[in-house]
Protein backbone atom coordinates (compact mmCIF):
# COMPACT_ATOMS: atom_id res chain seq x y z
CA UNK A 1 0.00 0.00 0.00
CA UNK A 2 1.46 3.27 -1.08
CA UNK A 3 0.44 6.47 0.45
CA UNK A 4 0.75 9.91 -0.86
CA UNK A 5 2.02 12.45 1.59
CA UNK A 6 0.44 15.87 1.56
CA UNK A 7 2.43 18.60 -0.05
CA UNK A 8 3.08 20.52 3.15
CA UNK A 9 4.54 17.41 4.83
CA UNK A 10 6.67 16.37 1.88
CA UNK A 11 8.40 19.68 1.44
CA UNK A 12 11.29 20.31 3.83
CA UNK A 13 10.96 23.36 5.91
CA UNK A 14 13.40 26.00 4.81
CA UNK A 15 14.20 29.32 6.15
CA UNK A 16 13.11 32.15 4.07
CA UNK A 17 15.43 34.97 3.28
CA UNK A 18 13.69 38.10 2.17
CA UNK A 19 14.16 39.08 -1.42
CA UNK A 20 15.11 42.70 -1.91
CA UNK A 21 12.40 43.08 -4.55
CA UNK A 22 9.10 41.75 -3.17
CA UNK A 23 6.13 41.02 -5.43
CA UNK A 24 2.50 40.77 -4.29
CA UNK A 25 2.42 37.04 -5.13
CA UNK A 26 5.50 36.49 -3.04
CA UNK A 27 4.00 38.41 -0.14
CA UNK A 28 0.78 36.30 -0.31
CA UNK A 29 2.79 33.06 -0.35
CA UNK A 30 4.95 34.27 2.52
CA UNK A 31 1.92 35.23 4.63
CA UNK A 32 0.33 31.83 3.94
CA UNK A 33 3.47 30.02 5.11
CA UNK A 34 3.87 32.22 8.16
CA UNK A 35 0.24 31.60 9.21
CA UNK A 36 1.30 28.28 10.63
CA UNK A 37 0.58 24.72 9.77
CA UNK A 38 -2.81 24.23 8.15
CA UNK A 39 -5.27 21.50 8.95
CA UNK A 40 -5.00 18.62 6.50
CA UNK A 41 -7.86 18.27 4.02
CA UNK A 42 -10.39 15.41 4.37
CA UNK A 43 -9.46 14.06 0.94
CA UNK A 44 -5.84 13.82 2.00
CA UNK A 45 -6.80 12.06 5.23
CA UNK A 46 -9.02 9.57 3.33
CA UNK A 47 -6.21 8.91 0.89
CA UNK A 48 -3.83 8.20 3.79
CA UNK A 49 -6.29 6.14 5.88
CA UNK A 50 -8.56 3.63 4.07
CA UNK A 51 -10.29 2.79 7.37
CA UNK A 52 -11.50 6.40 7.54
CA UNK A 53 -12.75 6.04 3.97
CA UNK A 54 -14.68 2.90 4.97
CA UNK A 55 -16.06 4.60 8.08
CA UNK A 56 -17.22 7.64 6.08
CA UNK A 57 -18.79 5.37 3.46
CA UNK A 58 -20.64 3.40 6.12
CA UNK A 59 -21.70 6.62 7.82
CA UNK A 60 -22.99 7.95 4.54
CA UNK A 61 -24.84 4.65 3.89
CA UNK A 62 -26.40 4.70 7.39
CA UNK A 63 -27.42 8.34 7.00
CA UNK A 64 -28.94 7.56 3.59
CA UNK A 65 -30.79 4.57 5.04
CA UNK A 66 -32.03 6.58 8.02
CA UNK A 67 -33.16 9.47 5.84
CA UNK A 68 -34.92 7.02 3.49
CA UNK A 69 -36.54 5.39 6.52
CA UNK A 70 -37.60 8.80 7.86
CA UNK A 71 -39.11 9.75 4.49
CA UNK A 72 -40.90 6.37 4.31
CA UNK A 73 -42.27 6.81 7.84
CA UNK A 74 -43.34 10.35 7.00
CA UNK A 75 -45.08 9.13 3.84
CA UNK A 76 -46.76 6.32 5.80
CA UNK A 77 -47.90 8.78 8.46
CA UNK A 78 -49.18 11.27 5.89
CA UNK A 79 -50.97 8.46 4.04
CA UNK A 80 -52.51 7.24 7.30
CA UNK A 81 -53.60 10.80 8.15
CA UNK A 82 -55.04 11.17 4.65
CA UNK A 83 -56.99 7.91 5.07
CA UNK A 84 -58.26 9.13 8.43
CA UNK A 85 -59.35 12.43 6.87
CA UNK A 86 -61.11 10.56 4.06
CA UNK A 87 -62.90 8.38 6.61
CA UNK A 88 -63.83 11.45 8.64
CA UNK A 89 -65.12 13.14 5.48
CA UNK A 90 -67.26 10.11 4.69
CA UNK A 91 -68.66 10.08 8.23
CA UNK A 92 -69.42 13.80 8.01
CA UNK A 93 -71.18 13.23 4.67
CA UNK A 94 -73.22 10.41 6.26
CA UNK A 95 -74.18 12.58 9.21
CA UNK A 96 -75.06 15.42 6.84
CA UNK A 97 -77.32 13.15 4.76
CA UNK A 98 -78.95 11.71 7.89
CA UNK A 99 -79.46 15.17 9.34
CA UNK A 100 -80.95 16.38 6.07
CA UNK A 101 -83.37 13.46 6.02
CA UNK A 102 -84.36 14.13 9.63
CA UNK A 103 -84.90 17.81 8.90
CA UNK A 104 -87.02 16.93 5.87
CA UNK A 105 -89.04 14.52 8.04
CA UNK A 106 -89.56 17.17 10.70
CA UNK A 107 -90.59 19.72 8.06
CA UNK A 108 -93.15 17.28 6.61
CA UNK A 109 -94.44 16.39 10.08
CA UNK A 110 -94.72 20.04 11.08
CA UNK A 111 -96.44 20.86 7.79
CA UNK A 112 -98.99 18.11 8.41
CA UNK A 113 -99.57 19.27 11.99
CA UNK A 114 -99.99 22.86 10.87
CA UNK A 115 -102.48 21.74 8.23
CA UNK A 116 -104.46 19.76 10.85
CA UNK A 117 -104.47 22.71 13.25
CA UNK A 118 -105.58 24.99 10.40
CA UNK A 119 -108.43 22.64 9.48
CA UNK A 120 -109.48 22.36 13.15
CA UNK A 121 -109.40 26.13 13.60
CA UNK A 122 -111.40 26.69 10.42
CA UNK A 123 -113.99 24.12 11.58
CA UNK A 124 -114.28 25.81 14.98
CA UNK A 125 -114.55 29.25 13.37
CA UNK A 126 -117.27 27.95 11.02
CA UNK A 127 -119.19 26.45 13.99
CA UNK A 128 -118.87 29.71 15.96
CA UNK A 129 -120.04 31.73 12.96
CA UNK A 130 -123.02 29.37 12.57
CA UNK A 131 -123.86 29.83 16.26
CA UNK A 132 -123.59 33.61 15.96
CA UNK A 133 -125.72 33.57 12.81
CA UNK A 134 -128.27 31.32 14.54
CA UNK A 135 -128.25 33.68 17.53
CA UNK A 136 -128.80 36.69 15.30
CA UNK A 137 -131.58 34.83 13.45
CA UNK A 138 -133.22 33.91 16.76
CA UNK A 139 -132.93 37.50 17.97
CA UNK A 140 -134.35 38.72 14.67
CA UNK A 141 -137.27 36.30 14.94
CA UNK A 142 -137.81 37.38 18.53
CA UNK A 143 -137.77 41.04 17.48
CA UNK A 144 -140.27 40.35 14.68
CA UNK A 145 -142.53 38.47 17.10
CA UNK A 146 -142.27 41.25 19.68
CA UNK A 147 -143.03 43.84 16.97
CA UNK A 148 -146.10 41.85 15.85
CA UNK A 149 -147.31 41.59 19.44
CA UNK A 150 -146.78 45.33 20.02
CA UNK A 151 -148.64 46.14 16.79
CA UNK A 152 -151.52 43.91 17.86
CA UNK A 153 -151.53 45.50 21.30
CA UNK A 154 -151.54 48.99 19.84
CA UNK A 155 -154.35 48.02 17.46
CA UNK A 156 -156.25 46.49 20.34
CA UNK A 157 -155.72 49.62 22.44
CA UNK A 158 -156.85 51.81 19.57
CA UNK A 159 -159.93 49.63 19.05
CA UNK A 160 -160.64 49.64 22.77
CA UNK A 161 -160.44 53.42 22.87
CA UNK A 162 -162.78 53.69 19.90
CA UNK A 163 -165.22 51.30 21.54
CA UNK A 164 -165.02 53.21 24.82
CA UNK A 165 -165.54 56.49 22.99
CA UNK A 166 -168.49 55.05 21.13
CA UNK A 167 -169.96 53.78 24.34
CA UNK A 168 -169.56 57.13 25.90
CA UNK A 169 -170.90 58.94 22.87
CA UNK A 170 -167.75 60.72 22.09
CA UNK A 171 -167.31 59.08 18.77
CA UNK A 172 -169.80 61.45 17.19
CA UNK A 173 -168.43 64.54 18.90
CA UNK A 174 -165.42 64.64 16.77
CA UNK A 175 -167.34 63.99 13.55
CA UNK A 176 -169.43 66.47 11.82
CA UNK A 177 -172.47 65.56 9.88
CA UNK A 178 -172.24 66.93 6.54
Amino acid sequence: MTSVAPAHRAAPQMTHTPDPVATPQADAATSALEAGPTKPRLRDQIAENPLLSLFLGLTLAVLTFLSTLAVALLMFTLNDINDGLDSLGERIDGVEVSLGERIDGVEVSLGERIDRVDVNLNDRIDRLEAKVDAGFAAQGAHIVETDRKLTALISHLNATEAVDAALEGRLLDGMSLG
